[in-house]
C-alpha cells in the first residue's frame, strides 16, 4: 500500500521479502482451519470441504454454510439463536449428543452414529444416512432413500416408512408399538 517499509503487510513475515515492485504474489490459504474451543463465527461464514471442529463452536451469531465432509464435535448446539444453517451436504459428520433446530434438511451419507442426537421437529435426512443405537424421533420425519438404524431406534407414532424402502431391522420400534404395512 505504500513504499514506506513499515507500510508492507508482508513486513513481519519470519523471512524478509523485497519486491523490485513489478512481481505478483499469489497467497492460498487452505480451505480447512483449527479453531479453537468456543470460537464464535460472523453470520454467513462459510466452511470448506472436510473442516473438521475438534471441538465445540459458537455458530449462533447467524445462518452458517457448511460443505461435505464436514466433521463435528461431540455436544454440538446448532438450536441456539434458531438459525437455519446449510447441513444439505453429503458425508458430515456429528458428534455424539448434537442438538438441532427443526425443519433442518441433511444431506445424503450424513454420519449420526457417534451417540444419539436432539432432532426437534420434523426434518428430512438424505440417502444412506446412519444413526446410533437408542435414537429418538418424537416428531415424524422424511427419510429419503435408505437409511441405516442402530438397535433400539424408535420412531413418532405417525411416521409413514412406505416409501423409505424395506424395514429390516428388527430393533426398529414405533411408539406405539407396530409397524404398520
Amino acid at each position: 500500500t505504500g513504499t514506506d517499509p513499515a507500510d508492507c503487510e508482508l513486513a513481519d513475515l519470519a523471512i524478509p521479502v523485497t519486491l523490485a515492485g513489478t512481481e505478483k504474489l499469489t497467497f492460498e490459504q487452505d480451505d480447512v482451519q483449527t479453531f479453537g474451543l468456543g470460537t464464535e463465527f460472523a453470520d454467513g461464514t462459510s466452511f470448506g470441504n472436510e473442516q473438521t471442529f475438534a471441538t465445540t463452536m459458537d455458530f449462533s451469531e447467524g445462518v452458517m454454510t457448511f460443505a461435505d465432509g464436514v466433521e463435528f464435535a461431540a455436544a454440538q448446539d446448532f438450536s441456539v439463536g434458531s438459525n437455519d444453517h446449510d447441513f444439505a451436504h453429503e458425508e458430515m459428520v456429528y458428534g455424539s449428543g448434537s442438538t438441532f433446530n427443526a425443519a433442518e434438511t441433511f444431506g445424503d451419507e450424513a454420519d449420526f452414529d457417534a451417540g444419539v442426537q436432539t432432532f426437534a421437529g420434523t426434518n428430512v435426512f438424505g440417502e444412506d444416512t446412519s444413526f446410533a443405537d437408542s435414537q429418538t424421533f418424537a416428531a415424524t420425519q422424511t427419510f429419503e432413500g435408505s437409511n441405516t438404524f442402530g438397535d433400539g431406534t424408535e420412531f413418532a407414532n405417525a411416521q409413514d416408512f412406505s416409501t423409505a424402502g424395506t424395514v429390516t431391522s428388527g430393533s426398529v420400534v414405533i411408539a406405539d408399538g407396530a409397524i404398520a404395512d
